[in-house]
């Protein structure tokens, strides 16, 4: 647990051995994303080696494999002063317009929109109507709006 910036050690009277700010680690969304590369297994996973597996994390948390926690009302007490309420976050959600404009930040829709500019410019300079530009600009916008349609309902 010292490459996870693991606190200062609990005092002896501790129960738990295993401090909230440590236990979160377990739960943080990096730690649990799928690795990219084959073979590596998720930061998740390799806490939960660091503090002795399953049985080891059990003993942290003072809990047992076959009846859980103690749940009498001192038991239940001690956990929450200690780890705190027990409660889910609420993730951020993304505006449409925030992931639209994101969808403006790849390098290659970039490279597209200035071709289209100078298409138009061409266009313009040679006085025909700018056939090309406008598809340019149709495709991204098109391609935009659809790509940032999805990632908003993934959202929801």
């Amino acid at each position: 647990m010292s490459e996870y910036n693991r606190t200062p050690e609990l005092s002896v009277s501790s129960v738990f051995g295993l401090r909230p700010e440590e236990l979160e680690l377990f739960f943080l969304r990096d730690h649990l994303r799928k690795p990219d590369n084959y073979g590596e297994v998720r930061e998740s996973l390799k806490i939960l080696d660091k503090v002795g597996g399953y049985n080891g994390l059990l003993h942290f948390v003072s809990s047992c494999k076959e009846t859980g926690i103690i749940g009498d009302v001192k038991d239940i007490a001690r956990r929450k002063k200690f780890f705190g309420k027990n409660y889910k976050r609420i993730p951020r959600i993304h505006s449409y317009l925030s992931i639209l404009l994101e969808k403006f930040e790849d390098e290659f829709i970039r490279i597209l929109l200035v071709l289209g500019v100078v298409s138009l410019v061409l266009s313009i300079f040679f006085k025909t109507f700018p056939y090309e530009a406008m598809s340019i600009f149709f495709a991204v916008g098109l391609s935009a709006l659809v790509a940032s349609l999805c990632d908003y309902g993934k959202e929801q």
